[in-house]
């Protein structure tokens, strides 16, 4: 007893004890055992599963790593969310396109005008969304930045029309500046004298791809456009007016923009959001004054009065009841005098 008491380094009441608990469960006791609890801590629960599949109802289209940075947590990976939409997928019928075949991803093609700096180019393009509203469908016109991908500025329209691309340009350029070039496709939009010339007027080199000739992938808007309809068409679709229809849009820019991207992953910057590589850069600024002169040859920047009226060329127009003392922008259509403010026709 004295030279296990001496080995263990305790007393003799307590080698006792052991003793008398090895004798009662038949030297049981004796073999090792580990301490490491019997199951693992899961963090995929039914909760977690659960709150994912609330996002993946919501953003049917979007992919793993979307729904993860929309979750806002880091603790699954990507794979781990990847793998429970495909559990929601097999259990969940009500999932909108689960039966959707999708095309094969195509290779990424290197890319003519990679930007090394914030404004140094916008790309701008429109799609015509998923859904019909008031009978026809719409389409939705968006500034990207290059470098940082946030999106600067967006309206939605009836139509790809140059008063549109313009009031998006407009509203781009008096928040953030005036880049140095602009790439866009070959839509009547952007080849329009009137937006070419507002880019002219404001030294902003325009360049434009030519689909037909394979060029569509130097613009970058195409896969953000993509985007926009895997993540929010399914929200686009349950807006009943333009004003919900605009509002819809918007909360989708913000939703992009301050959303992990996965290019900027990969380029490890110091933070995965949009607006937060951006920052606080500017392009070259001018004036509001100078901007609306830029401008005016295709937009009148106005100021209703307390009863939602303007003026233009000594005509008094009635613009709506709720915007009074508000800045707008009218607009000459043909036979029609369009008012545009915040970016709502």
């Amino acid at each position: 007893m004295e030279s296990v008491a001496t080995f263990a380094w305790n007393t003799h009441p307590t080698i006792h004890t052991w003793i008398a608990r090895f004798e009662a469960d038949n030297l049981e006791s004796v073999e090792d055992k580990s301490r490491a609890p019997p199951t693992t801590v899961r963090k995929a629960g039914l909760p977690v599963m659960v709150a994912i599949s609330h996002w993946h109802k919501r953003h049917p289209d979007a992919g793993g790593f979307r729904l993860w940075s929309l979750r806002g947590k880091s603790a699954l990976a990507v794979r781990t969310v990847e793998r429970i939409m495909a559990i929601h997928r097999r259990v969940y019928k009500d999932i909108p396109g689960t039966g959707r075949r999708r095309s094969p991803q195509a290779a990424p093609q290197p890319h003519p005008f990679k930007a090394t700096a914030a404004h140094a180019y916008w790309c701008i393009d429109g799609r015509m969304m998923d859904f019909a509203l008031e009978g026809h469908r719409w389409w939705s016109l968006i500034i990207l930045d290059g470098s940082s991908r946030t999106m600067l500025a967006g309206a939605v329209a009836p139509s790809e029309a140059s008063w549109v691309a313009l009031t998006v340009l407009s509203t781009a350029c008096r928040r953030y500046g005036v880049p140095e070039h602009r790439i866009a496709d070959s839509g009547g939009a952007f080849i329009s004298e009137a937006f070419a010339g507002a880019c002219t007027r404001l030294g902003i080199d325009h360049q434009t791809m030519v689909s037909p000739e394979g060029q569509s992938d130097m613009n970058l808007m195409e896969t953000h456009c993509n985007m926009q309809r895997r993540v929010y068409d399914d929200q686009f679709s349950l807006t009943r007016t333009p004003l919900e229809c605009e509002e819809a849009h918007q909360r989708f820019l913000d939703l992009y923009n301050t959303t992990a991207h996965q290019g900027l992953l990969k380029a490890q910057c110091a933070s995965p959001l949009p607006l937060h590589v951006l920052g606080e850069v500017k392009g070259r600024l001018y004036t509001p004054q100078e901007l609306e002169r830029k401008f005016a040859h295709a937009l009148f920047p106005r100021t209703t009065n307390r009863y939602g009226c303007v003026t233009l060329h000594r005509s008094h127009c009635y613009v709506d009841q709720g915007l009074p003392q508000q800045p707008v922008l009218l607009w000459v259509h043909g036979q029609e005098l369009r008012a545009v403010c915040e970016q709502v026709l």
